[in-house]
């Protein structure tokens, strides 16, 4: 993967895992290579939006010993992963390494069971009614555990590094002639331990529409807020310094995605992405606003089976069929 993907340029296995399923496919037990946020957190119309928080959760993602995270892309870990469905309703649990990876080499694949790393302990209970490719359908609340204990930010004093999610996502309206068209939503929930993290809970609302426009059956568009509330050791910690932390932060995201005409060579493979991005006291550090970001043009722009390869990122600026506003969002 290069630098567009993450902060280092390197090649790596992302997950390497085998899988056996009994009882008429109904358990699964994996094992190997493993990041949970495959199946752990994940609500599909959020697929569409570019911040990480719709991803793995912003406050999960600053957890694990030196909030280098859970095993996450781009790097998973060595784990156990272990799930049992039955008429919609399922239940699944994973327990991989604490420390995903060697946090002091980024480059390359690293397994490392170190003393002191422990484990993180994840459960996810649910109801999943979805169709592939139809309809979204999917309630789900789920705990996760770090065995290894955290340090609380004002005192240093050990605490339980450990936080709860629910989500769910729906299929609001469906085109009659294309079940798969239409608009979805999203709203996700999570929330982490207030003495530890700077971040103790989030909120994320959003909607997804696929085929806006008559003819163009591939074009999506969509807006989502989050919101990150301050934990109030995190300003406790900030006034010591002699810093007012602001209590919360907020961003909004409204991308689009929109295929390149019929007929154009590079239908098949290429799209246009484009997203403005606004924040409010970003970083929570007391920033009124920290203004509107724009990703168009450039590498931002190109939504691609092959993404990552840079002799593609200007393919859109060279072809006047990928570039026509008559039916932008």
């Amino acid at each position: 993967m290069d630098n567009i993907e993450t902060g280092t340029s390197t090649g790596q296995f992302y997950q390497a895992w085998l899988q056996k399923n009994s009882a008429d496919d109904s358990l699964s037990v994996l094992a190997g290579l493993y990041a949970i946020d495959s199946e752990f957190y994940v609500t599909e119309p959020s697929g569409l939006f570019l911040q990480p928080p719709y991803g793995m959760s912003a406050e999960m993602a600053q957890t694990g010993q030196n909030g280098d995270g859970p095993p996450v892309f781009p790097l998973g870990a060595l784990a156990v992963r272990v799930k049992y469905v039955s008429s919609g309703y399922y239940v699944q649990g994973a327990l991989p390494d604490g420390v995903p990876g060697n946090p002091n080499n980024p480059q390359g694949t690293h397994i490392r069971l170190d003393k002191g790393d422990g484990s993180l302990a994840a459960v996810e209970l649910g109801l999943n009614t979805s169709e592939e490719g139809r309809s979204v359908n999917k309630t789900a609340v789920g705990l996760w555990r770090y065995s290894a204990r955290a340090a609380d930010l004002v005192t240093g004093d050990p605490r339980r590094d450990e936080g709860f999610y629910v989500l769910a996502e729906r299929t609001l309206r469906a085109e009659q002639n294309d079940p798969a068209q239409g608009l979805s939503g999203f709203a996700r929930f999570d929330t982490v331990n207030k003495d530890v993290y700077q971040a103790d809970w989030s909120g994320s609302l959003g909607l997804h529409y696929q085929g806006l426009f008559d003819g163009r059956d591939d074009d999506t568009a969509g807006i989502a807020v989050t919101t990150s509330h301050a934990s109030s050791k995190y300003r406790d910690s900030q006034l010591v310094l002699g810093n007012v932390a602001d209590s919360s932060e907020t961003v909004v995201e409204i991308p689009t995605v929109r295929s390149c005409n019929r007929g154009c060579p590079c239908s098949r493979w290429c799209s246009v992405f484009s997203t403005p991005i606004w924040m409010r006291h970003c970083g929570m550090h007391g920033w009124p606003v920290c203004g509107l970001k724009w990703h168009s043009k450039g590498w931002l722009l190109c939504i691609l089976r092959l993404k990552s390869l840079k002799w593609l990122q200007c393919i859109m600026d060279s072809l006047p069929c990928c570039t026509d506003k008559s039916h932008s969002v």
